[in-house]
């Protein structure tokens, strides 16, 4: 057993548009077996993902067992009596891990000096020693498009490198990052899972009334948040990341209020998976204007506040009743961070339902839609704030993310 070229491979996958590595999980309990020419590697975790650079063509992958601590029987002789630590692939180690029979693991391995490399050299000219073919690598100079893994013959292109899997959200106060439709992310280029309990932040230290973008990052052991009023921009492997760092990946936006704290309801949002929502504010009482020229209405009370991505636009709509006072014309309007009207007004002489709709897109970040209003500059005009529910006077608000 100890002599055959037997391997159990897993597979080879891409973990990044320029890198590859074993696909296999759960290493702990099913470790992958390497052997050649009688030595024998049993990987308990993965190897270092290896990076195709090079000019364009075919890339053949190979898991190289490294060169012994000694040589000959004096490399075996010195591992049976002397005290060294067995830190390489050296052959005799498995001995104490596999049952001969069927080759199951029956402890944990000793750490192997396996690494991974490529050549353009074909399996059956590499004449490198104690290397084992695992695959191969179409690479266009520049990126991966497509891996050949021999284990399962099986050919993926760069698309199994899945990416957005993920929703940003408001929970117990701090913002996280749940799984969302699978769980992967694309990190500096390689796919990273995001756990089921989710990554949180909370705004601690953060200045209230400004604009953070959020952004996942990799400690080196797991995913982090990191809150920023750094923008965006688009890396070169397409991927939407911190303006500057390709090592963030934009994961959502919000305004942080007095606190500190995230802000809630349309504040904040999601970059990936965009959900729409909505927020509706309704007068509580009547509220009045006599003068010609627009104001906001009823003093910011029916504010509506919200964070806007600058792909998707925002739907604004005002509804309810408002009534003209004596020979007065009443109109109503929406504005947006200003009691500068927008070009859209609903205009009656008697009592009407405004009735107005208005879908724009915004610049990136954080706003408000109020409603606006005026009369003839003599006479009151009224929007209903009582009564039954259908005529209280509205502003909604709704957008993805």
């Amino acid at each position: 057993m100890l002599f055959q070229n037997y391997t159990r491979r897993a597979f080879l996958a891409i973990v990044g548009t320029t890198q590859v590595n074993f696909g296999a999980t759960d290493l702990t309990r099913r470790p992958i077996v390497l052997c050649k020419d009688g030595r024998i590697a049993a990987l308990t975790t993965t190897p270092t993902p290896l990076t195709i650079t090079g000019g364009a063509g075919v890339k053949y992958v190979y898991a190289d067992l490294g060169a012994p601590a000694g040589t000959g029987w004096r490399g075996f002789l010195t591992r049976l009596i002397g005290p060294g630590t067995p830190n390489r692939a050296d052959w005799w180690t498995p001995l104490t891990l596999l049952v001969p029979n069927d080759q199951t693991l029956v402890a944990a391995a000793h750490a192997s000096g396996v690494t991974l490399a490529f050549s353009t050299t074909a399996p059956g000219s590499e004449t490198t020693e104690y290397r084992i073919p695992l695959g191969e690598v179409q690479w266009d100079g520049a990126k991966i498009t497509s891996v050949k893994s021999y284990e399962s013959e099986a050919l993926a292109s760069t698309a199994v490198a899945v990416h957005g899997q993920c929703r940003l959200s408001l929970s117990g106060g701090n913002a996280v990052l749940l799984p969302y439709n699978g769980n992967n992310l694309l990190i500096d280029g390689t796919p990273r899972q995001v756990p089921q309990a989710g990554v949180s932040l909370a705004p601690t230290g953060l200045t209230p009334g400004t604009d953070y973008f959020l952004y996942a990052f990799w400690t080196g052991s797991a995913i982090a948040l990191e809150a920023s009023t750094t923008g965006h921009a688009t890396d070169a492997n397409g991927i939407e990341t911190k303006s500057g760092d390709g090592t963030r990946t934009l994961v959502g936006g919000s305004r942080v209020i007095a606190g500190p704290a995230w802000g809630p309801g349309l504040q904040t949002a999601s970059w990936f998976n965009r959900l729409l929502q909505a927020d509706v504010k309704s007068f509580a009482s009547n509220q009045t204007r006599s003068a010609s020229s627009y104001a906001e209405i009823g003093g910011g009370t029916i504010r509506v506040e919200f964070w806007a991505w600058a792909d998707e636009a925002v739907t604004i709509t005002i509804a309810g009743r408002a009534s003209p006072g004596g020979g007065a014309v009443v109109r109503t309007s929406i504005g947006i961070d200003s009691a500068t009207a927008e070009d859209i007004y609903a205009e009656s002489a008697r009592n009407a339902d405004p009735g107005l709709t208005l879908v724009k897109t915004v610049t990136e970040g954080y706003h408000w839609a109020t409603l606006l209003g005026a009369s003839d500059g003599t006479n009151t005009s009224t929007w209903t704030g009582h009564g039954t529910a259908g005529l209280r006077t509205t502003l909604r608000v709704a957008r993805r993310g």
